[in-house]
């Protein structure tokens, strides 16, 4: 080998893109390639969204999602006789969206709901009383008068855990739920190459009942789908009334 012709050291992972090359360095944040698209926002999840999914949390708590989603569907599409759409054009059982029904027609859907059994279960005395302690909730009308804040602030507390983490159990099944109301009135349309891709069609159609990775990607298109739904839409005012509330009733306990 002549003088000039030296070796040459390789560099581990030289040529390699960097793993975090797409991302984008804002303050102390790394935001991913799909936080960079134009409108896109952050949800905040625990302050403005999660008491959105109070409702769903309550009937996902004894439940499996195959048991609660006929229960989910029979009230919604009773409450969808009298939806007068406010953020979306379909009730999704968030707490706000109850407050798209008219209110001169309140007394008529409580009564509805409470007058069949087939819907009674959906709002339990428990989960009653536990609206009433929050009088600006968009649901408030279907709450209770509370005697003892304490015991329905322990139901609060049950639902308030069981939707901390954004991928919980709960709240994955919820936006499933949401996600087949969407289908259901034709509102949300999937590519044929997105549905081919990883059995995703056929999950959605057999889902729980499937293998677990098909399970896993109609969880992860469930999650982005309906976080896609909730950016769209105007955000929700009463979460901050909510935690205020809650404050209000504990203290600093």
């Amino acid at each position: 080998m002549s003088k000039k012709q030296k070796p040459q050291t390789k560099r581990s992972g030289a040529g390699k893109r960097p793993v975090l090359a797409d991302h984008r360095r804002q303050g102390k944040v790394l935001l991913p390639p799909l936080s960079q698209l134009p409108n896109f926002q952050l949800l905040d999840w625990e302050g403005l969204y999660l008491p959105e999914h109070l409702w769903l949390a309550y009937l996902l708590r004894e439940r499996d999602i195959a048991h609660a989603a006929p229960l989910f569907n029979t009230v919604c599409d009773l409450v969808d006789e009298y939806f007068a759409p406010a953020r979306q054009e379909v009730f999704l059982g968030y707490v706000s969206d109850f407050g798209a029904v008219p209110s001169d027609r309140r007394r008529e859907v409580v009564e509805r709901l409470m007058g069949d059994e087939r819907t009674r279960a959906a709002f339990g005395n428990d989960f009653r009383l536990a609206l009433g302690l929050y009088p600006e909730s968009p649901a408030a009308w279907l709450g209770l008068s509370v005697s003892n804040p304490e015991d329905a602030l322990a139901l609060v507390r049950v639902l308030v855990d069981s939707l901390r983490q954004a991928r919980s159990e709960p709240t994955i099944y919820a936006r499933i739920l949401g996600l087949n109301r969407l289908f259901k009135h034709n509102m949300l349309q999937i590519s044929r190459e997105i549905a081919d891709r990883g059995n995703l069609a056929e999950g959605l159609a057999s889902y729980p009942f499937t293998d677990d990775d098909t399970k896993a990607r109609v969880e992860q298109f469930a999650r982005m789908a309906m976080n896609m739904i909730l950016m769209q839409q105007k955000k929700p005012t009463w979460g901050a009334e909510f935690w205020r509330r809650n404050f209000e009733l504990t203290g600093c306990r």
